[in-house]
């Protein structure tokens, strides 16, 4: 079982991928439109629009979906057993929060209403 989170985490201007490494290894996330359909339809959960929260079932599905396009070999249960540790979870959760917020394009200003023309004297 990995046993350290090494950060920082690398995000490519490029692809905004991000990578880290865990217990040696390194991993590579993208969440892509097929990435986020993949966790909706296990959790249920739009991780756009709702909130995760901190439970650690969500965050290791968030991080296993994440992980497939670089790691297809990868397993659930694989990333379901690197939540051992308080912080080890803490870590893992702000990386998966991290790498979602990095692959996300920045949301558009809200325009601000135009106050009425003021009557004419």
């Amino acid at each position: 079982m990995p046993s350290q989170l090494h950060l920082p985490m690398k995000i490519d201007v490029l692809t905004q991928d991000t990578s880290f490494e865990l217990g040696g290894k390194s991993y590579t996330l993208r969440y892509d439109f097929e990435a986020l359909a993949q966790f909706f339809n296990a959790i249920g959960v739009n991780p756009v629009i709702e909130p995760v929260g901190k439970d650690p079932t969500k965050i290791a599905a968030l991080l296993f979906v994440g992980l497939l396009r670089h790691q297809p070999d990868i397993t659930a249960e694989e990333v379901k057993g690197w939540f051992s540790s308080g912080p080890k979870t803490l870590a893992l959760t702000e990386l998966a929060f991290a790498a979602l917020r990095a692959q996300l394009p920045d949301p558009e200003p809200e325009e601000e209403p135009t106050p009425p023309n003021p009557p004419m004297a």
